[in-house]
C-alpha cells in the first residue's frame, strides 16, 4: 500500500516540476525578446495577466 503512495507521489512532483520547468522556460523565451507575452501565455494555457504576474 505505501509503495503506490509513494509512486503516486513521485508522479505527481515530476509532473509538477515538468510544469515549473515549462514556465520557466516560456519566461526566458518572453525575457529574451523571442516569444510574446500573448503567446507564452496561451501555451501556458492561462490569461495574459496572470502570465504577466510570473515575469516580475
Amino acid at each position: 500500500m505505501y509503495g503506490k503512495v509513494l509512486e503516486l507521489e513521485s508522479e505527481r512532483l515530476i509532473s509538477k516540476g515538468r510544469e515549473e520547468g515549462k514556465l520557466q522556460q516560456l519566461i526566458e523565451l518572453v525575457k529574451d525578446g523571442l516569444l510574446t507575452i500573448d503567446d507564452a501565455a496561451r501555451r501556458a494555457k492561462m490569461s495574459e495577466e496572470k502570465f504577466k504576474g510570473l515575469l516580475l
